[in-house]
């Protein structure tokens, strides 16, 4: 073989090799400190974009759980205050029952009467002081929606309920049994009462019963997401290791190689001295 100086042909090839070895080694090193297989669209384009996709639909769950968390807690929280008021409404209909007994005198029930004032006043209290993060709950109409889905249209609503209109319309407001034609008048007036607190409980009992299935329902899909995207994205480590093993062996030959391929051209000098 012909020895010049011109030409570094050996030096080339051994400068290339040990570029790419570096590069391989490097990425070792980035996967494994990062612990993901791709970290940047050069690793695995088509990877990639499906990755994103399912941070998107995983960071949705994560944020619909919540969401309908906040429904399941409204839902306890109306549930709670009607129940108070299902108390009070049938502790008022004992004492109608009560003061509509001919053998009562009119100081008996007005003194029955000033335990149904109390009691009334402490259900309109209720209804006007139970929220939800500022939301009145009872005394109101309006409808809440929930998002409880990663996409357009995954919500699920409340009709929250006007116990303060129903009561007013229904006579409950009215109610006075300090005789017996009123306590036995108020018997019916508070059958409607309990029956619409009755139907208000329904509906955010069943709210709070989808609200539930939901979040079962949503856990189950991030939790397949998450394994999707572990699957995708996440490094073996075992053969990550094993590269990187490798790609160290092949660095430091290459490093090696190039120091001797530098040294062909210096051995001119021999000849000439």
């Amino acid at each position: 073989m012909a020895i010049t100086v011109n030409s570094i042909a050996n030096s080339l090839i051994a400068q290339r090799a040990l570029k790419q070895s570096s590069e391989r080694l490097s990425d070792d090193f980035q996967k494994l400190s990062s612990g993901k297989r791709v970290n940047s669209a050069k690793d695995d384009a088509a990877a990639l974009a499906i990755i994103e996709k399912l941070n998107s639909e995983i960071n949705g769950f994560s944020t619909a759980i919540n969401n309908a968390s906040s429904g399941i807690a409204l839902s306890q929280t109306a549930d709670g205050a009607l129940a108070n008021i299902g108390d009070g409404i049938q502790r008022i209909r004992e004492l109608s029952v009560q003061a509509a007994n001919g053998s009562l005198n009119d100081t008996d029930r007005a003194a029955l009467q000033k335990e149904v004032v109390q009691l009334k006043e402490e259900i309109g209290n209720q209804i006007e002081n139970t929220h939800f993060n500022g939301q009145s709950l009872l005394n109101s109409s309006d409808s809440l929606d929930f998002q409880v889905g990663s996409g357009v249209g995954d919500q699920v609503s409340i009709n929250k309920q006007d116990l303060a209109a129903l009561f007013k319309n229904s006579g409950f407001d009215d109610i006075d049994i300090s005789t017996a034609a009123g306590a036995s008048s108020a018997l019916g007036t508070l059958d409607t009462a309990l029956d619409d607190v009755g139907k208000a409980r329904t509906q955010f009992g069943a709210a709070q019963g989808r609200f539930e299935a939901t979040v079962d329902n949503l856990g189950q899909n991030l939790v397949d997401s998450s394994r999707t995207r572990s699957g995708i994205q996440d490094a073996d480590y075992a053969a990550l290791i094993a590269s990187k093993t490798r790609n160290e062996l092949l660095n430091q030959s290459g490093i090696s190689i190039l120091a001797q391929a530098n040294q062909q051209a210096s051995s001119v000098l021999g000849l000439l001295s």
